[in-house]
């Protein structure tokens, strides 16, 4: 029984840095630096420290009673972020450049607001509405500035991101657990093994 144990102790001994090796070579040691050429295909686009690319995109809808005013879409390309913007067909809508007199004329002040992707608005006998969208500056915006009566408004935001490797991340994951836990139960295995 002795001679067992110390044979299963050599044993393991001699296989744990084979296991701690493989487990160290799926692993590398730290960050690598990408070189130029791999950069400029990158450029625009997302990479993880791992090495996994994935997708990303929004897509922002307001709408003034039931009818699709204003859609703003951003998809990120290999060559950047693409920024499109439809108008919908509610009557009366215009652009919201030209509104702004109307706007302040209506108790509606936007002078103070920059930077935004673009807008409508809807100036009538109810009253005025500016609808805002902004997907700049690093930013996800929609807003309502009203003061309309007896308007049905409703703004949405769809989120979609995309993981084509996202087997592979899974895959890596579920490889690298496995290791740790082998790794785990050789240490304990050869802890128990010495304090007998």
């Amino acid at each position: 029984m002795r001679r067992v144990r110390s044979l299963l102790l050599l044993a393991l001994a001699v296989l744990a840095p084979a296991f701690m090796a493989t487990a160290s070579m799926a692993e590398p040691s730290g960050p690598q630096p990408l070189s130029d050429e791999e950069l400029s295909g990158l450029r625009g686009g997302f990479i993880t420290t791992n090495g996994f690319t994935f997708g990303f995109g929004v897509v922002i809808r307001s709408y003034v009673d039931n009818k699709l005013a204003l859609q703003t879409q951003l998809t990120w390309t290999p060559k950047g972020a693409v920024t499109e913007q439809i108008r919908g067909d509610v009557p009366g809508v215009t652009d919201l450049a030209s509104a702004m007199t109307s706007l302040l004329n209506n108790g509606i002040d936007l002078r103070g607001i920059t930077g935004t992707s673009g807008g409508v608005a809807l100036v009538d006998g109810n009253g005025a509405t500016a609808l805002i969208h902004n997907v700049t500056s690093g930013q996800l915006q929609n807003l309502i500035v009203n003061s309309a009566n007896n308007r049905n408004l409703r703004q949405d935001m769809e989120l979609n991101l995309y993981l084509p490797d996202l087997a592979a991340m899974q895959s890596a994951s579920s490889a690298q657990q496995r290791a740790a836990q082998i790794t785990y139960d050789l240490n304990t295995t050869l802890v128990g093994a010495l304090g007998r």
